[in-house]
């Protein structure tokens, strides 16, 4: 059986991830727990939508409300 596809953290480190180690579930590319995030993941995305990017909007309002600079 090959290998889960998936990545985990490496440690304490934010930037650091390790292949996971575990065996692919039988008929699966992923081991029975990342397999069962990742329909979980879809399943949420599917059910409620893709949720809408509500911080890159605020900065672009707030850049759009910002008054023009003089540059006198």
């Amino acid at each position: 059986m090959p290998c889960c596809l998936s990545y985990t953290r490496a440690g304490i480190s934010a930037e650091g991830w390790a292949r996971c180690a575990r065996r692919a579930a039988k008929g699966s590319r992923f081991c029975r727990f990342h397999e069962n995030a990742v329909n979980g993941v879809v399943l949420g995305l599917w059910v409620n939508g893709f949720p809408e990017r509500a911080t890159a909007r605020a900065v672009i309002d707030a850049k759009d409300k910002q008054a023009p600079q003089d540059n006198k």
